[in-house]
């Protein structure tokens, strides 16, 4: 299993196994996260999103 971190501080949000879209606001620093599976990156994904590689399923 993967896990999913917040960007701003660090804190534990997830932990997942097969993923294409993923946002979670931390309760922590109140930062909104964003993970993304990289091969649908040209059809939807903005910039601001965590790109995960395929590969690392």
């Amino acid at each position: 299993m993967q896990e999913f971190r917040c960007k701003k501080c660090q804190k534990l949000l997830a932990k997942y196994r097969e993923c294409r879209i993923l946002q979670i606001k931390c309760t922590r620093c109140g930062e909104t996260n964003h993970l993304f599976l990289a091969e649908l990156q040209n059809e939807i994904a903005p910039k601001n999103y965590t790109l995960l590689n395929k590969a690392r399923n």
